[in-house]
């Protein structure tokens, strides 16, 4: 317990001092009432003792601290001004209404009051948290658990602190044991280790498997020496189920999706097949030349569903595996020109939204084509390069070749294909816009903004 002392002049507190010497009491002495009430502005105020000869400041002084007046002269005078300046005790040190000795036993009593009502408060509290505190010395020795564990568990409080840890390892999970003992090992190895998070499963005494997280971490008293491992462990079940329960609902939601992509893919190739059969009663090789172009796209739709239902994530795709996909099968078309290109392909390896698969997918598709068909008219082989960047929230999706390049009146705006008229159109569905340019060679380039998230 601690005791504050207000000195004054004239009073003698030597007889106080020498007693208190004698006991485990901590008390400070005070030469001023500013020194007192600077002490109180930071600290928790502690019983006060003040001489009668300071009595006209009692009344100030009662309203932050437990108030006893000591006064030397015995009068009814002298304990009624105490009463009225707000003091809780009036003492006297000539004996008449008792002694100093009898005064701290006083105030003792009072404190003891006070530490039993907090740690029965404290008591209170801890039996009915959704949590459980517990605290190992440097020796490894479990000094404290809260009773809450009883509730969490089933099992008796003192069965953990009398079999500590042996018993609480007994009621993990056999399936996490060896991964929650393997990572506290690596943990208690170094006490400047950051604290250990660990999420595992433990046993109740009824058989209930319920999920636990524990956060422990290592204790430093003010001076720096090591006082031991403080931990909390609480219950997380509810969460890990609800997260499961997400879980489940999204790979159930991805199977549907890729089902779906699946199905689009198939009647897709039933579309393709029929075309196929209706080529061989097409004469005029103007027509076979539009079934062609037209199974074409069909063909790059395909390739967009397959990938999307084939990858690992139903929300993105890899667009520099639909590039190639196309890119090879576009070169190996029958209709087109020699197989003697060479495929450059410069793409950033970010995921890019599923979204964006059908709309980039055309728009290649055509870009690749214009490639194969005008631009190595005058020699047997060429290069095409494709690309895809990102700078900040601008992306970029380029295809160029070292062929003839566009005719003029392409590039400005005035001789569009159908193709190129489709890209266009893609385009600005994804807020961008399709730049055409020759440099040493054809340049189609579709400039678009991120899209939002939904």
């Amino acid at each position: 317990m601690d005791i504050d002392i207000l000195l004054d002049k004239s009073t003698d507190f030597s007889s106080i001092s020498n007693y208190l010497e004698k006991t485990d009491i901590s008390y400070h002495f005070y030469k001023s009432t500013e020194d007192l009430e600077n002490h109180l502005s930071v600290h928790r105020a502690s019983p006060l003792i003040i001489p009668g000869s300071l009595i006209d400041q009692a009344e100030e002084l009662a309203d932050k601290s437990l108030l006893v007046i000591v006064d030397t002269e015995y009068t009814a005078e002298n304990i009624l001004q105490s009463l009225r300046s707000g003091a809780e005790e009036y003492f006297s040190l000539d004996g008449k209404t008792g002694s100093f000795e009898s005064l701290i036993e006083h105030l003792s009593k009072i404190w003891r009051s006070d530490v039993n009502n907090s740690e029965q408060y404290f008591k209170i509290a801890s039996q009915q948290a959704y949590h459980s505190e517990f605290w190992f010395d440097p020796n490894d020795k479990l000094i404290f658990q809260s009773p809450s564990i009883e509730r969490m568990t089933g099992f008796p409080l003192q069965k953990f602190l009398d079999d500590s840890p042996e018993f609480f390892f007994s009621i993990v999970h056999p399936y996490d044991l060896k991964t929650f003992l393997d990572k506290e090992a690596v943990f208690l190895k170094d006490i400047n280790n950051p604290p250990l998070i660990q999420q595992y499963r433990i046993i109740t005494k009824t058989g209930e498997i319920r999920w636990w997280e524990n956060i422990i971490q290592h204790i430093f008293d003010h001076r720096g020496t090591y006082i031991g491992r403080r931990g909390t462990s609480r219950d997380i079940t509810k969460q890990i189920l609800a997260e499961q329960e997400t879980e489940k609902i999204i790979k159930e939601k991805e199977l549907l999706v890729k089902e779906v992509h699946h199905r689009v893919k198939n009647n897709l190739a039933v579309i393709t097949g029929i075309l196929n059969l209706q080529k061989l009663y097409l004469h005029d090789e103007r027509d076979t030349y539009i079934l062609n172009i037209l199974k074409n796209r069909m063909d790059s739709m395909i390739s967009v569903h397959e990938l999307l239902y084939s990858g690992k994530s139903t929300d993105t795709f890899d667009l520099e595996d639909l590039s190639k996909t196309l890119a090879m099968n576009l070169v190996h078309s029958t209709d087109l020109i020699s197989q003697d290109i060479e495929i450059v392909y410069n793409i950033n390896p970010v995921p890019v939204k599923s979204e964006l698969a059908s709309p980039l997918g055309l728009i290649l598709n055509e870009l690749i084509t214009n490639c194969l068909k005008y631009a190595f008219t005058d020699r047997p082989r060429g290069r095409i390069y494709i690309g895809f960047n990102i700078l900040d929230e601008i992306r970029t999706l380029y295809v160029e070749d070292d062929g003839v390049g566009f005719p003029v009146e392409v590039i400005a705006g005035e001789n569009h294909n159908l193709g190129l008229t489709l890209v266009k159109s893609l385009a600005s569905q994804l807020g961008g816009e399709l730049l055409l340019n020759n440099n040493n060679g054809s340049q189609a380039v579709i400039v678009f903004p991120a899209q939002p998230e939904k």
